[in-house]
């Protein structure tokens, strides 16, 4: 399951990219969103695409490894 867990800040509202079993265990942070808009799984389950301003798409692991990389610049993710 992944959800953006919204995070109210001084600096800037912020989502937390976040994975958990659907059991409950093993929830792990993937990334930071700026857009409460765009999360979207890979075709294979293995990777979430969200969207970090200044509307940059970002990929990352969907079981939280590595860091998350710059896959494009623009919104609205379409895989």
């Amino acid at each position: 399951i992944a959800f953006l867990d919204f995070d109210p800040s001084p600096a800037g509202n912020r989502w937390h990219v976040t994975v958990v079993r659907p059991n409950r265990s093993d929830r792990r942070r993937v990334g930071e969103a700026t857009a409460e808009r765009t999360l979207a799984w890979s075709a294979d389950d293995t990777r979430l695409l969200w969207e970090n301003e200044p509307y940059r798409l970002m990929l990352g692991q969907a079981d939280g490894r590595g860091r998350p990389r710059l896959l494009a610049r623009g919104s609205t993710a379409d895989w």
